[in-house]
């Protein structure tokens, strides 16, 4: 459990994992998330999700839900139904993994 008031992320706990990325999206959008991440800006999280804008050909908002089971997503693009796991919101995980 973390303190009151600290979000999990900042007190170095992470929800998932890569791997846990992996199993849901795919080798494939892992190995394209991996190229995205340096293009994200406004990475954030609250107490349910974390969020950022992946630019890749137009800015999308992607969110990674870790809180509460099973690890879901979302994303603007055309592939970001819920439950459909893109690469941008891969690459927001792998942006939220990377972070210290």
């Amino acid at each position: 459990m973390t303190p009151r008031g600290m979000s999990a992320w900042s007190v170095g706990i992470k929800a998932f994992s890569q791997q846990d990325l992996e199993q849901l999206a795919g080798a494939e959008h892992l190995k394209r998330a991996r190229s995205l991440v340096d293009t994200i800006d406004d990475l954030y999280e609250d107490e349910w999700s974390v969020c950022g804008t992946v630019h890749d050909d137009k800015a999308y908002l992607a969110m990674v839900h870790h809180v509460g089971a099973p690890l879901s997503s979302e994303c603007e693009c055309p592939d970001g139904d819920p439950g459909n796991w893109c690469e941008h919101a891969v690459a927001v995980g792998l942006c939220y993994l990377d972070e210290a």
